[in-house]
């Protein structure tokens, strides 16, 4: 018997279903990836809007100074009228008091901590006409004790990041140094109660007009940094010391944190 041979079947084409539905899981896996691209940058446009670093104009600084209600926990407010100023005012003067105390050699080093406001007396450039405020004793304790305060506008947060970072090398070089009206050993000094960037230093010695202990902290946020000073008689060294100086460093750095720009110096 003979048989014919089977004649192979044709399978039956389905490639036009395979392009639709690849052509469909394309489409749709395009639409999934920009939605995700969107919802990720918004998201990381509002996560960048919370944390880029604040820019403040110099009508803003003024907001960062301690209040009579502020002060009064710490000691006598008394309402100093506020001088302005640029860098390089700042300068000539502290070239000047620096020069008029006859400082010896040794002490050049230290010549930054001679003055109110946050200022080295290394700028140069446009950073000297960066605005200067400063409300000099504005608070007193007892008998020759006072706080002063001062505010610097940087040209951006980069600026004010790196003058904190300079200001730490030149307190860690400056460890004594003596004049006509002052001898002091010099340390950094510690704020428990500031969280924000800053650098501090402590002087111990005598003066010709009050004696005692001399703080200074310097405080930075964003494009802005305040100088809180304070010179601590030796009557009042009981009162007017590292502990209280904290506390009243730690009310101006709430005041900057809670700084907004474009407030125009109204607190929040």
């Amino acid at each position: 018997m003979t048989y014919s041979p089977i004649a192979p079947q044709k399978a039956t084409p389905r490639t036009g279903l395979w392009v639709v539905l690849g052509g469909a899981g394309v489409l749709v896996f395009i639409g999934l990836a920009v939605v995700v691209a969107l919802v990720s940058a918004t998201v990381w446009g509002a996560i960048l809007a919370r944390t880029a670093a604040p820019h403040f104009e110099a009508d803003d600084a003024s907001a960062v100074l301690l209040t009579e209600t502020q002060s009064q926990p710490y000691g006598t407010w008394s309402a100093p009228e506020t001088t302005t100023a640029v860098v390089s005012d700042a300068q000539s003067e502290l070239a000047s008091d620096w020069k008029g105390d006859t400082p010896a050699a040794s002490a050049l080093p230290c010549e930054f901590a001679y003055s109110l406001y946050p200022v080295t007396n290394l700028e140069t450039g446009a950073q000297e006409q960066q605005p200067l405020a400063l409300n000099d004793q504005f608070l007193s304790i007892d008998t020759d004790s006072t706080f002063s305060q001062s505010t610097r506008v940087f040209g951006s947060a980069g600026e004010a990041s790196a003058f904190i970072g300079q200001m730490r090398q030149l307190v860690a070089g400056c460890t004594s140094y003596s004049t006509s009206s002052w001898s002091a050993t010099v340390a950094p000094l510690t704020l428990p109660g500031v969280s924000i960037s800053h650098s501090a230093w402590v002087e111990t010695g005598t003066a010709s007009h009050t004696g005692g202990s001399y703080f200074a902290a310097d405080l930075q946020r964003g494009n802005i940094v305040t100088r809180i000073t304070a010179d601590a008689a030796s009557t009042d060294s009981g009162k007017l010391n590292s502990t209280l100086f904290d506390a009243v460093v730690k009310t101006a750095a709430a005041n900057l944190q809670a700084l907004k720009p474009g407030s125009g110096g109204t607190q929040a």
